[in-house]
């Protein structure tokens, strides 16, 4: 993939890779408590590679299940 800088240079190829997990249980899936059917959750890394080297675009964001609870436990309800 080939990315235009501020200047509108094509000099630096640079790669950007996604690292996906997720956990995605089906509304049907009766083997799992009610609660739990149709939740859905992805952590995701997205890596710049370019010549200077890779850059987590994501390196910010909360990813240990300790960190993920206390950010939906923070969010109201709407």
């Amino acid at each position: 993939m080939w990315l235009l800088s501020g200047t509108g240079d094509v000099n630096s190829p640079v790669v950007l890779h996604v690292n996906v997990t997720g956990i995605y249980i089906p509304e049907t899936r009766t083997s799992v408590p009610k609660d739990l059917r149709g939740v859905g959750m992805r952590i995701e890394d997205d890596v710049l590679v370019t010549a200077g080297g890779p850059h987590n675009l994501c390196s910010q964001c909360p990813k240990q299940p300790e960190e993920i609870e206390s950010l939906m436990s923070s969010q109201t309800n709407q």
